[in-house]
């Protein structure tokens, strides 16, 4: 069965928001997962979705993490990801 980048994106939107994502995050989310797996990256796309999903709701990831920079140099930054999905 053949599902539409558009399907997949919309599914990923939903999944991740019920997981309690909010929807710029979850859309930031969904769009690299079904990129990657339009550039044929199926390890690092909509593979790992039902992982995230269930870290978020056994409170492994912040479904509302807000990362933030906690130093940075003339070329480089540290950021603390607090626990959100690393596409955010």
């Amino acid at each position: 069965m053949k599902v539409s980048v558009q399907d997949l994106h919309c599914f990923c939107v939903e999944a991740l928001t019920k997981a309690g994502v909010g929807e710029a995050d979850a859309r930031t989310t969904a769009d690299v997962l079904v990129t990657t797996d339009t550039w044929g990256t199926f390890t690092h796309g909509t593979k790992a979705l039902r992982a995230y999903v269930r870290r978020l709701r056994g409170g492994g990831l912040r479904a509302n993490g807000q990362p933030k920079v906690v130093a940075e140099g003339p070329a480089w930054a540290r950021v603390d990801g607090d626990s959100s999905l690393g596409m955010v």
